[in-house]
């Protein structure tokens, strides 16, 4: 029997959160429907009348299948890889939205971060792949306000993952480094379809004329 409605968001929750982003070799996206394990199943019977339970039967009445699923969560995950469900309903679903209204406008979003990447490039008279590489601390381009989808199109056209494999920076640090090459590669796997609209290599270049 089919659990109660509620029980898909629940799951690609646990899904999304336990096993997409912790392991790239799983990608959600691929998959139509959630494995029905008997310890997910339980879990889910014990809170589905419980507050957390309603929560998750509302979440899925705005979002009906996996992929949507996904996109909210992960557009939460990608700023806070702590986040819980209350945050969705917190900000009323706002930093869902906003992120789909980027993924709809990403080729606008990335040409105007890569412009700003080249005013700061010329400002500071250092090369562009100087923003992207750092031996001894997590790279100078994560730690500006750029939207997380420019940093993914980045990583794909400067190899950054790859550029900086041979870094050497503290525990805690390196814990925080690990989660941003997750988000680079897993994340990736969520917007796939908005990613594929555009010749990436080919607007850079425009660009970097």
């Amino acid at each position: 029997m089919k659990p109660a409605t509620g029980f898909l968001a629940y799951a690609t929750y646990c899904y999304l959160k336990n096993i997409h982003f912790a392991d790239n070799k799983f990608n959600i996206m691929t998959i139509s429907d959630v494995p029905l394990k008997d310890k997910l199943i339980n879990s889910w019977n014990n809170k589905r009348r419980k507050k957390d339970g309603l929560k998750f039967k509302a979440i899925e009445e705005e979002c009906s299948n996996i992929k949507e699923l996904a996109l909210l969560y992960s557009s939460y995950y990608i700023n806070n890889s702590n986040f819980y469900i209350q945050e969705i309903f917190e900000d009323n679903f706002e930093t869902y939205q906003n992120n789909k209204i980027i993924l709809n406008n990403l080729k606008e979003v990335f040409t105007n971060d890569l412009k700003d990447i080249i005013l700061h490039v010329k400002h500071d008279q250092i090369n562009i792949k100087e923003l992207f590489i750092s031996s001894t601390e997590i790279p100078e381009i994560f730690k500006r306000d750029y939207s997380k989808n420019t940093l993914v199109i980045l990583n794909d056209l400067f190899n950054i993952i790859k550029l900086n494999e041979n870094i050497n920076i503290n525990s805690l640090e390196m814990e925080a480094w690990k989660n941003t090459k997750l988000i680079l590669i897993c994340y990736k796997q969520i917007i796939q379809q908005y990613l594929n609209k555009e010749d990436w290599k080919q607007i850079a270049k425009d660009i970097l004329r």
